[in-house]
């Protein structure tokens, strides 16, 4: 082989190399997006499922089972929701649990663009046992306490009860005996069981579940993910509730 047949070669070889490296991140963007398996949701025409990552409390015998909304619970998908509409934004809603570890990273990350590109609804799903619930109540009765009680479950070793919650309370500046009667108070168990008759519903099956526009993601998941999908929930017409 003559010296410039190689020069040739190396030429061919190396502009080969460039171009993939050009192309691979587009590639990759798109074999990532293809593998994005999407899925019916049974009984809510428009709605889709994704799979995308670990979740806590899922309960095997609710997997694939949806159920009507209770009319005493939810009478409306799309007021019980997502709430409150916002110009210019998609809605979004957050089936989340205080004890979920994979719920922290996915709540920060809506949360961090709610009233941006995002208007997101919480709903607590307590499915982890009565420190779940506890914790539920204690955030729905003192909202504006939600970060500082988060803060101390997250670190918390102890065991959460009623007198835990209420002494926790206490340490940030709620008046104990007022609070104890607001853990109590029959709006949260109707907010509780707002939330609940919805996941149903939609087949929510553990925490964390996103729902973003008509998009149902089941477990933790990327900033990609989210991205990808608030994109692709921003091109829908705006009257789909």
């Amino acid at each position: 082989m003559t010296a410039s047949r190689r020069r040739f070669l190396r030429l061919i070889v190396a502009g080969s190399i460039a171009a993939i490296a050009l192309a691979s991140p587009h590639l990759i963007a798109r074999i990532r997006r293809d593998r994005m398996a999407f899925e019916p949701v049974p009984g809510h025409p428009g709605y889709r499922r994704l799979a995308a990552g670990p979740m806590s409390g899922a309960n095997p015998v609710l997997i694939g089972v949806e159920t009507p909304i209770d009319p005493a619970g939810a009478t409306d998908l799309c007021a019980g929701l997502y709430g409150p509409s916002q110009a210019g934004t998609v809605p979004a809603a957050v089936f989340t649990d205080a004890f979920c570890p994979h719920c922290v990273p996915v709540d920060r990350m809506l949360m961090a663009r709610s009233g941006t590109t995002l208007a997101v609804q919480i709903h607590h799903l307590p499915r982890l046992g009565p420190a779940s619930v506890w914790a539920a109540r204690a955030i729905l009765a003192a909202p504006d306490r939600a970060d500082a009680f988060r803060a101390r479950f997250e670190r918390s070793l102890a065991v959460i009860d009623k007198t835990r919650i209420v002494e926790i309370g206490g340490q940030l500046g709620l008046d104990p005996e007022t609070f104890a009667d607001d853990l109590m108070s029959p709006k949260i168990d109707a907010e509780l069981a707002r939330s609940e008759a919805l996941a149903r519903s939609l087949g929510v099956v553990g925490t964390p579940t996103a729902v973003i526009g008509q998009t149902l993601i089941q477990g933790q998941f990327s900033e990609r993910v989210l991205e990808q999908i608030i994109k692709e929930e921003a091109r829908r017409p705006e009257s789909f509730c």
